[in-house]
């Protein structure tokens, strides 16, 4: 072999041999050596030097110096080199492909010389240092001081770095625990790579490594967790169980770790299974027929409940909450429906069950139910049967004939049966000894009557005696003309009757109902008789029994069983009547042919006033406006008002109730007055008026009081008139006796009144005053405030939305603010919260009839006016800019509002039937927009 040598400069050379086999020898100077191909023996020499041996087994002797020894391993496979660092601080540098240093043994190799280096770094003799082999690449190498790594031209830190491993938590639902991918290497770390990763499966499922790539510098290791098949089902919704598995991991240095992974599992709600559709065959006959359907629910503790549908109205079918069900194989419905099943016919009924849990979840089946009809035995009942020796047979027959010296008693038996239309039969099958009559039956039509028929002698049955009574019982047995039948028990009962009497069944309400009919009232009274002849004949006869009785007695007859007994009373004789009841009685006589009768006596009970008795306190005690009262105030000092009628006033005690009323007291009470200190008003008509002990007030209104009498007036124990509204200038005169005339000052109202016993009256003992106001003072909230229809009004809003009503007087409204309730006046608020709230108007005021004063206040008011008041009203703060707006109703199509003067405008309808006067107060401006005619 032919060897060429090399040698250098002394100075900086670069020396490259061929590819043969090279001896070249740097000498001194820091050069760059390279063998190139073939067995090559290169020298450093002196200096800084680098050393690369190139392909082929090559030495290396890097001298003297600091020296670079490069290994390419690429060039070096399936050659042995050897590599000298001589002296000097000396670097091995290996230059590897990734894929070389992939390689386990030459990671170990490497950490091995890592590991070696320490002991064997002296950078001055190498003598002794044992010579460190690299068994994966082919090299040997001794004193070398450094390594480094080159991959992929890259230099990396070779040394074997620590494997770290975290133990992963994962949280998986039910549903989604087979379809989720988690990545194990996430949380951990792997410098030098990872090599493989291993899995120890788990108790209750599998672990499957689907994707792994440690390639990059997040090396992934992506596995699914399949649990095995129902593992988890049990789990309800919110309910947890933990798995824990472990994995391996190895990483290219050869480090092994392990890790666990626990896996929660959260259960999902399982919708509960009901068990397939189920048909059931069965009869009508079976009645009631039960079963259970259970629903199954994977979640432990699913709480299950159980509805059904049917199409029919009512449902033959019901289940409870643990699923046991009961099914009516005959249900009333189906037959009232489709009729009653007869023999061969079937009825399907299909039930859907829905199995719900608590969540909601739901399952259903169907239970189709095919019912088989068959023949219902008929209905029938032992029956009792009474015939009488002159009047047949009862319940009542068609009649009795008689032939040959025999009577006939006919009727009818009725049989049911729910699926047979008949015809219905009858036959005796057993008739008793010494049987007194002949029982036999025509036949049964369609509607299950059975017509029977005894013939009996008439001498053997009018030989019994009054009210002897032979029974004798038979036994029959009925068909449904089907095929079905029942044996029942017919008994006939033959009872003598030498001749009845008339029996009186009874009245019914004495005073049952009355018509008014032109002024004419007539209360009715209804008695009832028996009598079991039915052919007999009766006369009637009625006869009044009170002498001092008032109206015209009447009498109408509906043979055989009814007398209507009519009493008639004109109005005008019941408002004659005092307080106290008056009786009509009367007797009424029932005589049959025979000449045996029965009477019945009975009262007839008129009723006139109203009676209204106060208790021990001060009570106000208003009478009927409509009725003529009775009006006690009892103890205390009372306030007792009269209506429209003639009236009864007592200001203490007063007669006592008479039967049969009651006392229409509400119960309202009263302030006014002291001790039995009492203010009587009768007002409209001819009242009576007795104040009874304590200082009275008699109160007598103009227009009211023309005929009223005052019985007790004591001017000396307190008792004083009040004249209320009769004007200024009024006038009190005596007429004699006790009859005194009070007048306007024009004489427009002229009126007389008696005060019993009093002649003479000081001007201390009565006065003429105006009435004072009703005051109805609302809150602070959103309300509807009706006035006192009988009296002149003062009416305050208050806060809030209000809607206020006027009376037919001349009435003030305000609707925020007002005038005081003045002191001794007591508020009379009728209110109720309002059913609606208008944002676009804030009070309503309506004055109603009379010339009223109304004040909207603050906010946008809305006045209304009536065609049938409106007259003479006057609104004092009218503000269109502020939103108030004017109402006027029902004028007409075609009415007009117009101005008359600076303050008065004029409401007309289009023909000028109805027309009021408005005043402003406040000289009000008022455009087109501001009202509007509904």
């Amino acid at each position: 072999m032919t060897v060429k040598k090399v040698n250098g400069t002394g100075r900086n050379d670069v020396l490259r041999g061929e590819n043969g086999a090279d001896w070249i020898d740097g000498g001194a100077g820091d050069d760059q050596l390279s063998g190139n191909g073939g067995a090559d023996m290169l020298f450093g020499g002196k200096g800084r030097d680098t050393l690369d041996g190139g392909a082929g087994a090559d030495y290396l002797d890097a001298g003297e110096g600091d020296d670079l020894l490069v290994y390419v391993a690429a060039e070096n496979k399936g050659s042995y080199d050897a590599y000298n660092g001589w002296t000097g601080s000396d670097t091995l540098r290996l230059v590897l492909t990734a894929a070389e240093w992939d390689r386990e043994e030459v990671r170990q190799d490497v950490h091995r010389f890592l590991a070696y280096l320490p002991e064997y770094n002296e950078p001055d003799g190498w003598k002794d240092d044992p010579l460190f082999a690299f068994k994966s690449l082919g090299l040997a190498v001794v004193g070398v001081n450094k390594l480094e790594v080159v991959v992929d031209g890259k230099k990396i830190d070779a040394t074997d770095k620590a494997l770290k491993l975290a133990d992963d938590k994962v949280a998986l639902s039910e549903d989604d625990a087979a379809s989720a991918l988690v990545n194990l290497l996430a949380n951990d770390q792997a410098l030098d790579g990872v090599r493989s990763v291993k899995i120890a499966q788990p108790k209750n499922g599998k672990v499957e490594l689907v994707r792994t790539d440690f390639t990059g510098a997040s090396p992934v290791a992506e596995v699914r967790f399949t649990p095995k098949k129902g593992a988890y089902d049990h789990l309800a919704e919110g309910q947890t169980a933990t798995e824990v598995f472990t994995y391996t991991v190895t990483d290219k240095d050869g480090d092994v770790k392990t890790a666990s992974v626990q896996v929660t599992v959260t259960g999902t709600n399982d919708a509960p299974v009901l068990g397939a559709a189920r048909t059931i065959a069965t009869n009508e006959a079976v009645g009631t027929l039960t079963g259970k359907i259970k629903a199954k629910d994977a979640d432990a503790g699913a709480v299950i409940t159980y509805s059904w549908e049917y199409d029919g109205r009512f449902s033959p079918f019901s289940i409870d909450e643990e699923g046991n069900w009961e099914y009516e194989t005959d249900h009333w419905w189906d037959n009232y429906l489709e009729g009653d099943m007869r023999e061969g016919d079937s009825r399907t009924h299909v039930i859907t069950v829905t199995a719900t849990d608590e969540h909601g979840a739901t399952s259903s089946t169907t239970l189709t139910f095919t019912v088989a009809g068959r023949n219902d035995l008929p209905d029938a009942e032992d029956e009792s049967i009474g015939v009488f020796e002159d009047h047949g047979n009862y319940p009542p027959s068609e009649g009795v004939t008689e032939a040959d010296g025999k009577l006939a008693y006919q009727g009818t038996l009725r049989v049911d049966d729910d699926d047979s239309t008949g015809p219905f039969t009858a036959e005796v099958v057993e008739a008793p000894a010494n049987a007194f009559g002949k029982l036999s039956f025509v036949g049964g039509n369609e509607y299950g009557l059975i017509v029977w028929r005894v013939e009996v002698d008439k001498a053997k049955l009018t030989a019994l005696g009054e009210e002897e009574i032979l029974e004798q019982v038979y036994k029959i047995r009925v068909g449904d003309g089907d095929g079905g039948y029942v044996v029942k028990e017919l008994t006939i009962r033959f009872v003598g009757d030498d001749n009845d009497p008339v029996i009186i069944v009874g009245p019914d309400s004495l005073a049952g109902y009355v018509d008014q009919t032109d002024g004419v009232l007539t209360a009715v009274a209804n008695i009832f008789w028996s009598d079991r002849d039915a052919d007999d004949e009766h006369v009637i006869e009625l006869e009044a029994l009170s002498d001092d009785g008032v109206g015209e007695l009447g009498l109408d007859v509906i043979p055989g069983y009814k007398a209507q007994i009519q009493l008639r009373v004109t109005e005008a004789e019941v408002e004659a009547l005092r307080y106290d009841q008056v009786k009509q009685q009367y007797r009424l006589t029932i005589t049959d042919r025979a000449g045996h009768s029965a009477s019945e006596v009975q009262t007839f009970t008129l009723r006139n006033d109203q009676f209204r008795y106060g208790g021990d306190g001060g009570d106000l005690v208003q009478g009927d406006l409509y009725e003529r009262n009775l009006l006690v105030g009892g103890e205390g000092g009372d306030k007792i008002q009269g209506g429209y009628k003639a009236d009864l006033l007592f200001g203490d005690a007063g007669p006592a109730l008479p039967d049969l009323q009651t006392n229409g007291f509400s119960g309202e009470a009263w302030a006014g007055g002291s001790g039995n200190n009492d203010e009587l008003d009768g007002g409209v008509g001819a009242d009576e008026l007795t104040g009874g002990a304590g200082a009275d007030r008699f109160v007598l209104r103009a227009g009211q009081s023309n005929g009223d009498l005052i019985t007790d007036f004591d001017a000396a124990a307190g008792d004083r008139i009040v004249f209320y509204d009769w004007g200024a200038g009024a006038t009190l005169k005596h007429l004699g006796g006790g009859k005194w005339e009070v007048g306007a000052a024009d004489r427009s109202v002229v009126e007389v009144v008696t005060l019993t016993g009093v002649t003479e009256l000081a001007a201390d003992a009565y006065a003429f005053r105006e009435t004072p106001p009703t005051w109805s003072i609302g809150t602070a909230g959103d309300e509807v405030i009706s006035p006192d229809y009988s009296n002149r009004n003062v009416i305050v809003g208050g806060g809030g939305r209000d809607q206020i009503y006027g009376g037919s007087h001349a009435d003030d409204i305000y609707g925020d603010q007002g005038p005081a309730l003045p002191a001794g006046e007591q508020n009379k608020l009728n209110a109720y919260e309002r059913w609606y709230a208008d944002p676009e108007r804030d009070d309503i005021i309506d004055g109603g009839g009379g010339a009223d004063r109304m004040t909207g206040g603050a906010g946008a008011d809305t006045f209304v006016f009536y065609t049938s008041g409106g007259d003479g009203d006057v609104v004092t703060d009218f503000d269109g800019a502020a939103g108030d707006r004017l109402e006027f109703r029902y004028w007409g199509e075609g009415a007009t509002f117009t101005q008359v003067d600076a303050d008065t405008w004029r409401v007309s309808s289009a023909d000028g039937a109805y027309q009021a006067l408005i005043n402003f107060a406040n000289g009000a401006v008022i455009t087109p927009d501001h009202y509007v005619f509904l």
